[in-house]
């Protein structure tokens, strides 16, 4: 198939971007609502391109009906997401963490049972986040 024109990208229907928004919904817990429209539409018009599909409807179609194993919807997530961290970098997040919320934490565990406290990060891009907790 021939790839496709960026000029002449395919328009998204109200239809398919509820049906992306749902798939996304759905699979990985990504909301997508009104106002990131522009931003889902245009990353997915580049996944298009790259596979070179010519409507939103035909790749909604190869995604419903991907075969276990296939990489698809996994490089679709990574196309529409901003893998982005500044956990590292930002001083007042980590002196936040450990003077208002590691305190707290400790404070009410003293009441309760000793031992370490578990932390979640739920998230995290590339692990800069759980290293520095």
């Amino acid at each position: 198939m021939d790839a496709l024109d960026p000029k002449s990208d395919p328009t998204m229907s109200d239809a398919e971007f509820r049906l992306f928004a749902e798939l996304m919904r759905r699979h990985c817990g990504l909301h997508f609502g009104p106002e990131s429209r522009f931003v889902l539409e245009k990353r997915l018009a580049r996944r298009l391109r790259e596979l070179g599909i010519r409507s939103f409807s035909s790749y909604h179609y190869l995604l419903r009906n991907a075969r276990p194993g296939d990489d698809e919807l996994a490089n679709l997530i990574d196309e529409i997401t901003t893998n982005e961290t500044y956990f590292l970098r930002e001083r007042s997040q980590l002196r936040a963490l450990v003077t208002d919320i590691f305190s707290e934490l400790r404070l009410q565990r003293r009441a309760q049972v000793r031992g370490p406290i578990t932390v979640w990060s739920a998230g995290c891009s590339s692990g800069e986040e759980p290293y520095s907790i």
